[in-house]
């Protein structure tokens, strides 16, 4: 049975069964409904629902903060602005209040130090003339080192609208975080082959996330005994981009990515900051007679009308070519789509003098069919048998099949015609 806020009986449905235990019905509501409370009745159960207007704000409040705040940050900003649903800005007066909220004390837990409930700061003003109220809110009256309090700051704020008095509120929490910046390894392998170079980066971010540019990173590497360290400058995206001479490498190798050295003693009641190392650990490439092909990673997102050159190491063992061989031939695969759309080939001569070890590139053209990622599998069979092989991800823009270079202009002579 179904009632509508006058009591009225307005729809019934007698001898249902059921399917699987489960009765489903609807009752389609008129376009303008009565607005109260409904009932529905089913063997002496009731339950009801609330049928109101709901009228848009003709405008809205946004609040904004960091994403995060270090526990070594002096200040933060908090902004309020109000606009219109058609996007002119509110004036109006602004009451904001920020807070670092008592962390809960569990049975047979207590702090050492005494705490007097929520720290809070309060603001007032008026929105300028975009609608917005902003000010940088000094963060010691929170005491963020300090533990015993939650490790995030709560902000409520509302705006009246000057001339109705009208209100609306919102709020927006922060994190506090105590790890400053963090160091991580990109386009960085786990393995490595030894006596080519290993490539790499280092990115440095800060805890919200933007790159920290022209800072000093340190590269630790570790291998048996030996311990070496390299310092780095990151640029504009916060990367720092090496290359290691594995000539030497033996083993398990170590990397770590170090920024800043931080005071390892701790104070109980006290939050302290950190900077995070990257760690990898390296495993050297099986091959039986070391004979290595490596493909340099390129990175970014390649144009998909414009050809690309691979950088390819090698290293290839003298005694597993014989005295007959003079040349080697390096087969490259491109699949893409779960296809292989193109097959290079690069020959390489190993005539008296030729070395057996160094580099070369292979000119690969970039179409619609590569896009969006395509896989380039580089392969050499040795004359007993053995295979030297690598491979390497291309991320390529998308772009239209029918997409063609423009054609090139051609050459005129002093009478104004093309010659033939």
């Amino acid at each position: 049975m179904f009632q509508d806020p006058s009591g009225n009986r307005i729809a019934q449905w007698r001898d249902v069964t059921p399917q699987q235990g489960i009765v489903d019905l609807s009752l389609p509501l008129s376009a303008e409904p009565a607005l109260g409370t409904y009932a529905i009745e089913a063997q002496g159960t009731r339950h009801s629902f609330s049928m109101e207007e709901y009228v848009l704000p003709k405008f809205e409040v946004t609040l904004e903060l960091p994403p995060v705040v270090t526990v070594l940050d002096k200040i933060l900003l908090l902004r309020v602005c109000g606009r219109y649903t058609y996007g002119k800005p509110v004036l109006g007066k602004v009451q904001a209040s920020l807070c670092r909220e008592e962390q809960p004390v569990y049975h047979g837990y207590h702090l050492h130090a005494k705490r007097t409930g929520a720290l809070c700061t309060e603001l007032t003003g008026q929105t300028d003339s975009n609608g917005c109220f902003s000010r940088e809110v000094g963060t010691a009256p929170f005491n963020l080192t300090q533990s015993g309090y939650r490790m995030s700051l709560q902000a409520k704020a509302s705006l009246v609208e000057e001339g109705t008095g009208v209100e609306l509120n919102a709020t927006k929490s922060c994190d506090i975080v105590s790890e400053i910046a963090t160091v991580t390894f990109e386009d960085a392998d786990n393995t490595y082959r030894a006596g080519i170079p290993y490539t790499g980066k280092m990115l440095l971010k800060a805890a919200g996330g933007s790159a920290l540019k022209n800072e000093k990173l340190q590269l630790f590497v570790s291998y048996g005994d030996v311990r070496q360290n390299q310092t780095f400058l990151t640029d504009e995206s916060g990367r720092a981009s090496f290359e290691l001479d594995t000539s030497g490498w033996t083993g398990r190798v170590t990397l770590r990515g170090h920024f800043k050295q931080v005071d390892r003693s701790s104070v109980f009641g006290r939050v302290s900051p950190s900077y995070l190392d990257a760690h990898r650990n390296l495993e050297p490439f099986y091959s039986k007679s070391q004979s290595f092909l490596k493909i340099r990673w390129l990175g970014g997102v390649l144009p998909c009308d414009q050809a690309q050159q691979l950088q390819v190491d090698y290293i290839i063992a003298r005694e597993v070519l014989g005295n007959e061989s003079r040349s080697l031939d390096f087969i490259f695969l491109v699949v893409a789509k779960g296809a292989i759309a193109r097959i290079l080939h690069k020959g390489l001569d190993l005539r008296e003098g030729a070395g057996l070890k160094g580099s070369f590139s292979v000119e690969l053209p970039f179409g619609a069919d590569l896009a969006p990622a395509a896989t380039v599998l580089g392969y050499t069979v040795l004359p007993n048998g053995e295979m030297a092989a690598d491979s390497a991800r291309l991320h390529v823009a998308k772009c239209f099949p029918n997409k063609q270079q423009p054609p090139k202009p051609q050459p005129f002579n002093q009478w104004g015609l093309v010659p033939e």
